[in-house]
């Protein structure tokens, strides 16, 4: 065994092996195609091109060496070890406050991971998809906690990444309506053997621990890469209070919306409902829960005031 562990670590250590090893990266060389600039406005009508350029392009590219590793690593330890690992997706967590725009970060990426390989797998999950019901929390006095580690049923969301870990074709979760602000009864999202996973959500990096049959596992054990995007409280909260604006105004023709009650209030009284909000729960939710990890990434991504990226640092691996 120690032999063969011997050769395994050998071989990346050979010049010849690392050069066939950045070889595989093919990196994005090419332009932005207009199908892929029109996908990429249709995320965010406010994305800066330029940015995703300078920022995104060169952090797709960064993934795509550690994915490469990671698969490498996987193809020679079988080679060595006769096949004791199976197919599992590589998982990118990323994480930050309410409102700082993880969902816009993994919809560019997921655009610039597939754009390489023909049929390569992308997919997101949300970790909201895995809330407890609106019912369960008002029954448990959880509402004004939403959001915080415990209103997440998050054996259920171990359970289905380590599926996907072990091989599993298809997982379904659960699906989690913003405009409803509540999960859907009966509707399910399939997600089918990805060659990358995205897990966007608040708490992904908080130490959750699980009593596993084996031993104890946290979510965070199961990230391969995980990015934290990070500003300034006083922006979070001006960009909280403006997406529930936003949201409430939206919901003025929808009666099944949440928000549709707020729809009728003016300006004023809606910023103040969304300031309570902020101070009461996703503040205390920021400093207790989110912030006090954000260490704990592989990258933090800084932002200004206009939801540009700032600059970037990474953690030494």
């Amino acid at each position: 065994m120690q032999d063969k562990l011997l050769q395994f670590f050998s071989y990346f250590q050979n010049v010849s092996n690392k050069k066939k090893f950045f070889e595989l990266q093919n990196v994005h060389k090419k332009k932005l195609s207009k199908k892929e600039i029109l996908f990429l406005k249709n995320i965010n009508n406010q994305l800066s091109i330029q940015e995703v350029i300078n920022i995104y392009l060169p952090l797709s590219n960064l993934l795509n060496f550690y994915i490469n590793f990671n698969y490498l690593q996987k193809k020679y330890f079988n080679k060595i070890f006769k096949g004791i690992y199976k197919f599992s997706p590589y998982i990118i967590g990323i994480c930050g406050s309410i409102a700082v725009g993880k969902s816009t970060t993994a919809k560019i990426l997921k655009i610039l991971l597939k754009r390489k390989i023909k049929n390569y797998r992308v997919e997101i999950i949300t970790t909201d998809n895995f809330l407890y019901s609106n019912e369960f929390l008002k029954k448990k006095k959880l509402m004004k906690k939403k959001g915080f580690p415990e209103t997440y049923k998050i054996k259920e969301l171990v359970n289905c990444i380590l599926k996907l870990k072990s091989g599993f074709p298809y997982i379904d979760t659960p699906f989690y309506s913003k405009m409803q602000y509540d999960i859907v009864p009966n509707k399910k999202i399939i997600i089918q053997k990805p060659n990358v996973l995205i897990l966007e959500g608040i708490n992904i990096l908080y130490k959750y621990r699980l009593n596993n049959r084996i031993n104890k596992i946290s979510l965070s054990d199961l990230i391969d890469f995980s990015i934290y995007i990070d500003a300034p409280e006083k922006f979070l909260k001006n960009w909280y209070i403006n997406r529930f604006i936003k949201i409430c105004k939206n919901s003025f023709y929808n009666a099944a919306s949440y928000f549709h009650k707020y729809s009728f209030l003016s300006k004023r009284e809606i910023r103040q409902i969304a300031s309570s909000i902020w101070n009461q729960t996703n503040r205390k939710n920021l400093r207790i829960n989110i912030l006090p990890n954000k260490e704990n990434a592989s990258l933090i991504l800084k932002k200004k005031s206009d939801h540009n990226i700032e600059n970037m640092r990474i953690k030494n691996r």
